[in-house]
């Protein structure tokens, strides 16, 4: 009937391996954290299209990839942190997400980021969002930091051992990345 619905909280069970498209994008907000069982191995389009809600993943996650606006114009209240063994970051996957706390940290294990995927916007302590890239991605589509701008994202493609938890913790710009 096009209601959303506002949530306190969302359990996934641990039996669910994979997050159908749509599958959440009805909700507009949830106020606990929603967190992604380390069972699932996919996250379907438009899944958390338009929610607004803080995101984890359980230890062990077994996520190899994320759909096409999977995160689109969601609203992305922590640090979000995609688990080790992630591959794919589809096209268009977090196209217009507001990071309100800092940004996206893309595990080692990426291999392939799609066109518009990491089109975010967002504050962090530096009033912009902050995207760690590693050096395991070997193809990034045309736009997929966007293509307007107006926009501004700091990306950072190293960190040294001892700074990353203070990164990911503060996305602090003035700490001496290598």
């Amino acid at each position: 009937d096009g209601e959303y619905v506002a949530l306190h909280s969302l359990v996934i069970s641990d039996t669910v391996t994979r997050l159908g498209e749509h599958c959440f994008s009805r909700l507009e907000r949830v106020s606990e954290p929603v967190t992604i069982p380390a069972s699932v191995s996919q996250i379907g389009a438009y899944c958390f299209e338009g929610v607004e809600f803080s995101l984890e993943f359980e230890e062990g996650s077994e996520l190899k990839s994320i759909g096409s606006y999977a995160f689109a114009d969601a609203i992305l209240k922590n640090v979000s942190v995609l688990p080790e063994g992630l591959e794919r970051v589809e096209s268009y996957a977090f196209y217009d997400a507001y990071v309100v706390a800092g940004g996206i940290v893309l595990p080692d294990t990426l291999k392939f980021i799609g066109g518009y995927s990491l089109f975010v916007t967002g504050r962090s302590s530096n009033n912009h969002p902050c995207l760690y890239i590693p050096s395991s991605v070997g193809q990034i589509e045309a736009n997929a930091f966007g293509e307007s701008s107006s926009t501004f994202i700091r990306v950072y493609t190293a960190l040294r051992e001892e700074q990353t938890s203070l990164f990911i913790a503060g996305w602090d710009s003035n700490a001496q990345i290598t």
